[in-house]
This record gives structure tokens, C-alpha cells and sequence, in this order.
């Protein structure tokens, strides 16, 4: 808590009123970017947990918060996108099930399909609304990852993290920590560690 608030003050904030950490397990979050959570949280993977010292956790603490203040703006426009993402898919689903029922399923209730059939009808339902809501989400998924990319550098220029970040991004990278599968990996909306390393690699090689 201290390190952000240190942080926030040379970004010329009054710090995030941090009352919690939090540890934890589910892999919706990367390991990688400390999230900022509401109610004062910040959200670490529990992986992590006794494998950093706390001077590690300064530069990727300063990313991620240069990405909340620099782009705050443009990550509740990616919430606000998310939320509206998840109501289109419904509602697909909803009238993809209307024109099931009525031009391809036989005539009789639908909750009459039982065993085999009934199975199949719930994985057909269930693998629509994720392939819409897949395909909704990736529009924007390259654009915020490259967005948390701008976030690292302008974290290094003011911080001179740089080399420091390199070096924390390898120790995570070579930890091997899963993202999930494609969707959670999808949701995070962030780049993976080796392309963050690749991106902090190629900056150096230019200045």
C-alpha cells in the first residue's frame, strides 16, 4: 500500500485509498497487472504470493497505475462495451432460440426434448452465445492491449522502471502462471507477458 501511494503522489494523485489486498485464485486476472478493484481492493495472483519482494512489485504496481489514471477513461468505455456486448449475445441467443423452436425443432414443448437431444439443443444454445460473444469482444481486444503496452512505456519514462519491469516480466514469464483458456484470456483484454517483453525489449533497442 505504501509503494502506491508513493506512485500516486509522483503522478500527482492523492492515492487510491487502498484498504485491502487481495489474493487471489481466480484467473480472470493477470498476473502481471495488479488490478485495482472497487471499494479500495488491490487484486494480486495468488501465485505470486511470497515469490516477490515488494520492490518487485514497483514496477508493476506503476504500470498498472498509469493505465488506471491515464486511461481510466477508456477502460469504463471497455466495461461500459463488455456489459452492452454481453446483452446483444443474449438477445441473439434468445431469438436464436425463437427461430429454432419454431422453423427446425418438431411441433410439442421444447422442455419435452430429454436425454441425447435435450444435450444437444443446450450445447447448440450455449455455443452461440459464446461464439457472439466472442467475436463481439474481439474488436476491441487489440486496441486495449496496445493501450496497456503505452501504459508500460510512459510508467518507465517516469519512473525509470524500465529495466526493472524487464526483469520482474521474465521472473513471471518463466513461472509459467495460466491465463485460462481462450475466453478468460480474451476478457483480460491485456497482452500476454512475453509480448510485454518484447515491446519493453524493442523500445530499449530504439532509445
Amino acid at each position: 500500500m505504501q509503494i502506491v501511494n508513493e506512485l500516486s503522489e509522483k503522478l500527482g494523485r492523492n492515492g487510491h485509498d487502498l484498504r485491502e489486498v487481495i489474493w487471489a485464485d481466480y484467473k480472470g486476472y493477470a498476473p502481471d497487472c495488479p488490478a485495482f478493484a472497487l471499494g479500495g481492493k488491490l487484486v494480486l495472483r495468488s501465485e505470486l504470493k511470497g515469490e516477490l519482494i515488494p520492490d518487485e512489485w514497483r514496477p508493476l504496481l506503476a504500470s498498472s497505475l498509469v493505465f488506471e489514471t491515464r486511461f481510466r477513461g477508456r477502460e469504463r468505455l471497455l466495461r461500459l462495451y463488455a456489459l452492452l456486448s454481453l446483452a446483444i449475445s443474449i438477445s441473439l441467443t434468445l431469438l436464436f432460440f425463437l427461430i429454432i423452436t419454431r422453423y427446425l425443432l418438431p411441433p410439442g414443448p421444447v422442455y419435452y426434448l430429454t436425454g441425447r437431444a435435450g444435450r444437444a439443443y443446450s450445447y447448440l444454445l450455449l455455443g452461440f452465445f459464446f461464439v457472439v460473444f466472442f467475436l463481439l469482444m474481439a474488436f476491441p481486444a487489440r486496441y486495449f492491449r496496445r493501450v496497456r503496452l503505452r501504459a508500460d512505456q510512459m510508467a518507465c519514462e517516469e519512473f525509470g522502471t524500465r529495466q526493472d519491469l524487464l526483469t520482474i516480466l521474465k521472473k513471471i514469464n518463466d513461472m509459467s502462471i495460466s491465463l485460462g483458456g481462450r475466453f478468460t484470456r480474451l476478457d483480460l483484454q491485456t497482452p500476454t507477458v512475453s509480448r510485454r517483453i518484447r515491446n519493453l525489449a524493442q523500445v530499449e533497442q530504439t532509445h
